[in-house]
């Protein structure tokens, strides 16, 4: 079965157990910038099972992620991480380029915290942590992008790192956002340094010290959570 036609089975299948009531629901929820089928979770999750098991080569895994991401309904981008999260991808250091401008159109369309930030920790994390250098190099860039959903992924993409996180890079990168007042920067630094401190607890607490005046509210509560 070609990648055109396992998008249309899936979203055949999905519509099957459409529940308009739910679909305005979470179409409200998310500020009405998606349309739903309105399949909740746990329901959703067993309808992907079948589809779950789909094994691809990295090209047909960027062709099925866009694919899914190009259908007005937001379940299938759900489906799309799920895959991610489950398969992911092989990543060859050849293909670094190829795949973090894959990475970058799945973030900047349709972009909302609810898509974007499992990218971050998975599909960027991932592919920063397979090519160190080249990854380093391109968050850099990220973080200075005019998309704050770029931004936001360079803030978030070490939160799975725990001991393996670049300490120096999360905080120049926290301290470089601080003063935004953007609401989706300002929680992203908070929630990176709160998820940090489980691991070093005084480089958060020092960088926070250090930095409170610059730090808006809201990272500042965020960050000091559980300190």
């Amino acid at each position: 079965m070609n990648i055109v036609n396992l998008v249309q089975e899936i979203k055949q299948s999905f519509a099957s157990h459409a529940n308009p009531a739910n679909a305005a629901r979470m179409k409200q929820y998310m500020r009405g910038k998606f349309e739903f089928f309105g399949i909740n979770s746990p329901q959703r999750k067993e309808l992907s099972k079948p589809y779950l098991s789909s094994k691809f080569s990295n090209q047909e895994v960027r062709e099925f992620l866009k694919e899914l991401w190009s259908s007005p309904e937001r379940e299938l981008q759900y489906f799309g991480i799920a895959y991610l999260n489950k398969h992911g991808l092989q990543f060859d250091k050849e293909e670094f380029e190829v795949n973090l401008e894959f990475a970058r159109r799945l973030i900047t369309e349709k972009s909302w915290w609810d898509t974007v930030d499992c990218l971050a920790d998975h599909l960027v994390g991932d592919l920063v942590r397979s090519s160190p250098r080249k990854g380093k190099q391109a968050m850099k860039l990220w973080i200075k992008d005019e998309n704050l959903w770029l931004r936001r992924c360079a803030i978030l993409h070490q939160l799975s790192y725990k001991c393996n996180t670049d300490s120096q890079l999360l905080f120049e990168f926290c301290a470089f956002r601080a003063h935004e007042k953007e609401f989706f920067i300002q929680k992203a630094i908070g929630w990176a340094l709160r998820e940090f401190a489980k691991t070093d607890r005084a480089k958060v607490s020092n960088f926070l010290k250090a930095h409170k005046e610059g730090l808006s509210r809201l990272s500042y509560r965020e960050a000091t959570k559980h300190l």
